[in-house]
């Protein structure tokens, strides 16, 4: 977005419409604690958690045996360690076959 007049970037009187940023305290100034917030902020950016307790109305963060807190420990990327956690667990280490489409229901029926 471009803006003009009293709100472009280099005009001497924007200082005295445009308010300014919050004072940020001590301990967010350094990086301490959560590095996301649970909001936005000013980055614009979201928590994944967030955005899916947005769109789809599931809390992925909430424990479905006592509905407290869930807290990610680690996030694994690595496909041999993944698969050695799944093999551990006795769960698939492949995904399932991927089927192909099929058109709406109706569709090609005749009449």
């Amino acid at each position: 977005m471009t803006y003009h007049g009293v709100l472009a970037p280099a005009s001497a009187l924007r200082p005295s419409i445009v308010p300014a940023a919050p004072e940020q305290r001590p301990a967010e100034r350094a990086g301490a604690g959560c590095a996301r917030k649970h909001s936005a902020g000013r980055s614009g950016r979201h928590p994944w958690a967030d955005l899916l307790k947005r769109v789809f109305a599931v809390d992925v963060l909430r424990c479905p045996g006592c509905g407290g807190r869930r807290k990610i420990v680690a996030a694994i990327t690595q496909a041999a360690v993944v698969r050695a956690i799944l093999s551990a667990l006795g769960l698939p280490t492949e995904p399932p076959a991927v089927h192909p489409a099929r058109g709406p229901p109706g569709l090609f029926e005749g009449g």
